[in-house]
């Protein structure tokens, strides 16, 4: 596998905001999701990670732009 460089890093930025938005629009408030609170707290909990890692994806980019 190669060392993923600075476009790698910008389309995982990419990806991952994407990825978490269709969680959001597609499952959160889907009504057989909101319907059983353990089921959407989990769904929540997965955007939420989902999120922490654009965050940490993020960083990482701005500090190879930064490096460039």
């Amino acid at each position: 596998m190669n060392k993923p460089d600075q476009y790698h890093n910008h389309e995982a930025v990419d990806r991952l905001q994407i990825c978490s938005a269709l969680v959001a629009e597609l499952l959160i408030d889907h009504p057989a999701i909101a319907a059983h609170p353990e089921i959407q707290a989990r769904v929540l909990q997965a955007d939420g990670l989902l999120m922490d890692a654009y965050q940490m994806m993020a960083l990482l980019h701005m500090q190879d732009e930064g490096a460039a």
